[in-house]
């Protein structure tokens, strides 16, 4: 069985995120994080972008999903 693992760089993601907002002119960004982050760790992901403020909407692919991230206490609202 071979085993893949990701590392992200917390930096990378707060610089991608400044560059989205620049892009969209200051808008407000919604993050998906649907299926787990696409298996990066939806929990992990989240407490990452709850670090920006320019992320302020969470997409996920259902409501079981948004009520286990907000029940985990990784959303600030």
């Amino acid at each position: 069985m071979r085993l893949t693992t990701i590392e992200l760089s917390r930096l990378a993601f707060h610089s991608n995120i400044q560059h989205l907002a620049k892009a969209a002119g200051g808008a407000e960004i919604a993050l998906v994080i649907k299926s787990n982050a696409y298996g990066h760790g939806a929990r992990e992901i989240v407490q990452i972008a709850e670090e920006n403020r320019h992320v302020t909407w969470y997409c996920t692919a259902g409501l079981s999903e948004a009520i286990e991230l907000k029940r985990a206490g990784t959303l600030k609202t």
